[in-house]
């Protein structure tokens, strides 16, 4: 048996253990209805949210930004996600390849916010509030496109017998750090294990 002035040395080392200045993140809710052009609901797909102030717009046909913030799309299209104060571009997948993980796949069905002139459209969290922005339609199967007049990288993936590798996923950081979210990734390279990743800007 503990002796109670065991328990409170216990107690002690416990509560001194906790940082005294532990950060608290602010944060606030964004909710919504995401739907295909087609007006059927994306139930079981994702919602992603892009960090405005870490990173470009996200532009599928110029380049793959990974999401900061995933979430799920739940019955009849509909989600409710909390999120970190900030700005964010929004987005969504639902994927009908095998894929489960990775960039888009052709014939998934993708949408990014964008608005009538096809200019990125930023969505604002802040505090303790709920953001609705109601009945998304636009989601429509995707189309991989080859970029042209932009900045990358291509190479082929070999494995340690020389090998093309099938499958394979290649990732882009703007520091040599490489410490993080990677900002850009590329397509899963095809039985050649070709693969072309591309970024916002040189560098």
């Amino acid at each position: 048996m503990i002796r109670k002035g065991g328990i409170l040395i216990l107690f002690l080392l416990l509560f001194l253990a906790v940082p005294l200045h532990a950060e608290v993140i602010d944060t606030g809710w964004i909710s919504g209805q995401m739907m295909t052009q087609g007006g059927d609901p994306m139930t079981g797909g994702m919602i992603v949210f892009f960090n405005a102030e870490t990173g470009p717009p996200p532009s599928p046909d110029r380049y793959l930004r990974i999401p900061d913030e995933i979430g799920e799309i739940i019955g009849e299209g509909k989600f409710h996600i909390l999120l970190p104060v900030g700005k964010y571009y929004m987005g969504a997948i639902k994927r009908v390849s095998r894929e489960r993980i990775g960039p888009p796949q052709d014939g998934d069905f993708f949408y990014i916010s964008q608005d009538r002139e096809g200019n990125p459209v930023a969505y604002g969290i802040e505090k303790n509030q709920s953001l609705s922005v109601g009945i998304v339609s636009e989601a429509v199967p995707f189309k991989r496109t080859v970029p042209a007049g932009i900045s990358g990288i291509s190479g082929t993936i070999l494995d340690i017998g020389g090998n093309p590798v099938e499958g394979a996923i290649v990732f882009a950081y703007y520091t040599e750090t490489m410490t993080g979210l990677p900002p850009f990734t590329s397509y899963r390279t095809k039985k050649d294990g070709k693969y072309l990743i591309s970024m916002d800007r040189g560098g």
